[in-house]
């Protein structure tokens, strides 16, 4: 459970100091250029 706090903090931290800019912004480009799939087609166990 501390674990999963740090981590919820970290994150947390990283998106509010800018740090996730990039990743947030590529993102976002990525599924503006209709280049993502839905995960249930990536985790399809067939």
């Amino acid at each position: 459970m501390i674990l999963k706090t740090l981590k919820s903090f970290t994150v947390s931290a990283d998106l509010v100091s800018g740090k996730l800019d990039n990743l947030i912004a590529k993102t976002e480009a990525d599924i503006a250029a209709n280049k993502v799939r839905d995960l249930d087609e990536v985790f399809r166990n067939d």
